[in-house]
């Protein structure tokens, strides 16, 4: 989408209109009302959170009493009521940032929007993709509260069956969901975990 059209997006105008930080805010906002992700659930982690869409939603909707830790490898204008830790996801030293701060705590809801810098090649973003999907499932098992449940986006290829079955080995439920916000011509879909069990 080049510039002229992105700027008449009707969820760029809504965002403006509504003072959310992305359009990628509706996204979650569609995830939200059809599954009820929000439910009970007070600590979240939101992966790939810049520019901070998804915290918002999720601070106007859990309030002051939720604890949100988001992560980005670019910096995020601070949110009041979100830490903010800034690094990559396949850095070890950045999952333990997250241990520290959790402290023990296991999390109600991860959620991850992350995305590879697309280079344009299939093979190779495919293969960063999967880095991004491996880091954040590793950090679900270790931290993810049994009948938690989590929110991933991941892009429609050669690979696209492996990361569901993947995921039901450990969730109850998982389910496709392309929200109306995203755009039609994107690959970009959503999987919805649900019911964390081992």
């Amino acid at each position: 989408m080049d510039l002229k059209n992105h700027l008449k997006d009707i969820f760029v105008l809504r965002s403006k209109i509504d003072n959310y930080r992305s359009r990628a805010s509706y996204k979650l906002l569609e995830i939200c009302k059809k599954y009820k992700i929000l439910k009970n659930v007070m600590l979240i982690i939101d992966l790939g959170s810049y520019p901070g869409g998804w915290s918002q939603i999720l601070k106007k909707y859990l309030g002051s009493n939720s604890t949100i830790i988001a992560l980005d490898i670019k910096q995020m204008e601070s949110l009041p009521g979100v830490k903010f830790i800034k690094g990559d996801i396949n850095n070890f030293k950045i999952h333990k940032k997250i241990f520290l701060y959790l402290n023990g705590k296991k999390v109600d809801l991860i959620i991850s929007d992350m995305s590879p810098n697309i280079s344009g090649h299939n093979i190779i973003d495919q293969s960063l993709m999967i880095n991004l999907f491996n880091s954040a499932l590793k950090l679900n098992k270790k931290i993810l509260k049994i009948n938690g449940n989590f929110i991933i986006k991941v892009f429609q290829g050669y690979n696209f069956k492996n990361y569901i079955n993947n995921l039901k080995n450990y969730f109850k439920l998982v389910k496709i969901f392309k929200p109306y916000a995203s755009k039609t011509f994107s690959k970009e879909i959503y999987l919805i975990c649900l019911g964390f069990y081992k």
